[in-house]
């Protein structure tokens, strides 16, 4: 079940991703935003099934701590219920 899980949002992520041309970062940042009927501990996944999607479209290396040293998880009411917003920010690689 989780898989099935993983393989839609990440799916739904890529689609997104796939609008924008390729980028790579040196290290990223990830801030999630999220309106999610769970307490903000649970919204782990989204971050996990956001962070190999960017991995795979090939916005970094790795999602090891050596690439991605920081995460921030933000309940934002002012989004739609059951939605949430996933940011990757950080310097390109040269």
């Amino acid at each position: 079940m989780r898989k099935k899980a993983k393989d839609k949002f990440k799916a739904e992520i890529l689609e997104q991703l796939n609008q924008y041309d390729k980028i790579q970062l040196a290290q990223v940042t990830v801030r999630l935003e999220t309106n999610l009927g769970y307490d903000i501990d649970n919204c782990i996944m989204a971050v996990k099934f956001g962070m190999d999607a960017f991995k795979e479209w090939g916005g970094i290396a790795d999602d090891t701590k050596k690439y991605f040293p920081k995460l921030t998880i933000i309940y934002n009411n002012q989004l739609p219920k059951n939605t949430s917003q996933l940011y990757f920010t950080g310097l390109l690689v040269e």
